[in-house]
This record gives structure tokens, C-alpha cells and sequence, in this order.
């Protein structure tokens, strides 16, 4: 029994240690990536006819 606490314990350990790992790695990847607002070009224009369409 003490043999499958100590194993829990140890695979709690490393659960958490991986978990920050990953925490830290997504949030330097979300810092090195900002969403641009004008990544998109608006397509309200094409909807409504404006642009690009033969009347």
C-alpha cells in the first residue's frame, strides 16, 4: 500500500511540473503572436455589391 502511495505521489509531481511546462510555453507562444485585428480583410463590401462587382 505504501508502494502505490509513493507512486501517486511521484506521478502528482510530474502531472504538475508538466502542466507548468506547458502553461509557460503557451503563454510565451501567445506573447510572440499577437492577434492582428486587420488580419482579415472585411468582406461587407462584397456582400452589399460594393467592389469588384459588374452592376
Amino acid at each position: 500500500m505504501m508502494i502505490l502511495l509513493w507512486i501517486l505521489c511521484i506521478a502528482s509531481i510530474l502531472g504538475s511540473a508538466l502542466y507548468l511546462v506547458l502553461e509557460r510555453q503557451a503563454a510565451a507562444y501567445n506573447r510572440a503572436v499577437p492577434p492582428w485585428p486587420d488580419a482579415c480583410p472585411p468582406i461587407e463590401p462584397y456582400l452589399e455589391g460594393g467592389f469588384g462587382r459588374r452592376s
